[in-house]
Order: structure tokens, then C-alpha cells, then sequence
């Protein structure tokens, strides 16, 4: 970072909480740090632990986030949905998780892909689930898993990629109507339409045509 502090263009990056502290943060704001993404991936601590391998708790993750909220540096949380045997229930415990998470502004929210050489495609081609062969074309495509029930199918997956930041945002007393504007058909469309111009208006101010205006710009 002193090398970069004669240069400061501009920046963001993508990190883990893991590896953030105050000071960090602070030094990193002095050079041109104007965002930074981080990788949550999934809220339930147990399955984050035994299937991602990471061992960092909820109440850890939870108290970083108040740090960087207090750096003032603004900063995303990175979702994915359809890992390896997650069900409808583990997928709202990140739902759930996240909406304990305070200073955060925006969400990206990625269906998973089971990238080659990775433990989670191993476990995908162990049980079956995976077609070899079959390349994922978009992490906010059709999920290219084939998993049975209880676990998420790829139309629900897509589906909550969809909507995760509506259970994410709005009160726990919309999720009914959520629920409806997960179905791709038109009552759906239009239930998730009026939904997500209510979600960018709380969140940010605007409507989601304004807003990406203005991030263009």
C-alpha cells in the first residue's frame, strides 16, 4: 500500500471478512479504496464450515461488518444459491443471516457453478448431479445441477437467485407475497415487477432504470 499511495487511481477489490481489520481498512481508504465485495457465499455457519471449508463463525463475520460499516468505505455481500445438496430451508438460512448483516448496500447474488477442479464439482460428480460434460454458461443462468428433492432444482434455484434480495430487504411479512413472484409465469412477472421497484425505491431512492443511469455515468 505505500507504493500504491503514490499512484492513487481509484479502486476496488474482492476479499473475505476473514482477512479485514480496522487498520487495514483505514490504509486502504487513504490510497483510493472506494468499494469492497465480500465473499459470504452461504450464511449457515455449519454448512459454510463442513462444505466450503471455511471456519470463520456468524458472530465473527457479523462483527467485521460493523468494522468496515465504520470505515465508511461502502461494501457488497457476494451470495451464491444452488451449492451441493442445499434445500429450500438452508438457502433461507443465508436469507436469514444476511438480513442480521448491517451496512452493506448492495447484494450479488450468483447461482453456483461447479468449476473443474474444485471440492464442490468432485461432490456434485460423486453423487450424479453433474453431467460431465454439460459447461455453465452465466452465474445468473439456469443452474447446470440435477439435483433430487429434498434438495433445490435448477428452476428453483434460478428462481431464488431471482428473489433473494426481495427476502433479503423487505419485512418478513412480504415473503408470502415473494413467494408468488418466484413463479415465471404472469402473475409472477408482475408480482416480482411491483416487488423489486418497491425493493430499489427502499433501497436505493430511485427505481432500478435510474440507478443504473447513475452508475453508468
Amino acid at each position: 500500500m505505500k507504493m500504491y499511495s503514490n499512484i492513487r487511481i481509484p479502486f476496488w477489490f474482492q476479499t473475505r471478512f476473514e482477512d479485514i481489520d480496522a487498520a487495514k481498512l483505514q490504509a486502504l481508504k487513504d490510497v483510493g479504496c472506494y468499494r469492497i465485495s465480500f465473499g459470504l457465499e452461504h450464511g449457515d455457519e455449519k454448512y459454510r464450515k463442513e462444505k466450503l471449508y471455511r471456519k470463520i463463525s456468524n458472530e465473527k463475520i457479523l462483527q467485521k461488518a460493523e468494522i468496515v460499516a465504520q470505515s465508511g468505505i461502502p461494501f457488497t455481500l457476494n451470495i451464491v444459491v444452488g451449492f451441493p445438496y442445499e434445500t429450500r430451508e438452508l438457502l433461507f438460512e443465508s436469507i436469514k443471516f444476511v438480513r442480521q448483516i448491517k451496512g452493506y448496500d448492495s447484494l450479488s447474488v450468483n447461482v453456483f457453478v461447479p468449476y473443474h477442479g474444485t471440492v464442490l464439482r468432485d461432490m456434485a460428480l460423486k453423487e450424479g448431479w453433474l453431467d460431465p460434460g454439460r459447461q455453465t454458461t452465466s452465474v445468473i443462468a439456469e443452474s447446470i445441477l440435477d439435483m433430487p428433492p429434498p434438495y433445490l432444482s435448477s428452476d428453483e434455484i434460478l428462481s431464488l437467485q431471482r428473489a433473494f434480495p426481495l427476502y433479503a430487504k423487505l419485512p418478513e411479512s412480504r415473503w408470502e407475497e415473494i413467494r408468488k413472484a418466484e413463479k415465471n409465469d404472469a402473475e409472477g412477472r408482475a408480482t416480482f415487477g411491483m416487488l423489486a421497484k418497491e425493493f430499489y425505491e427502499m433501497t436505493y431512492g430511485m427505481d432500478e432504470e435510474s440507478r443504473m443511469l447513475t452508475y453508468s455515468g
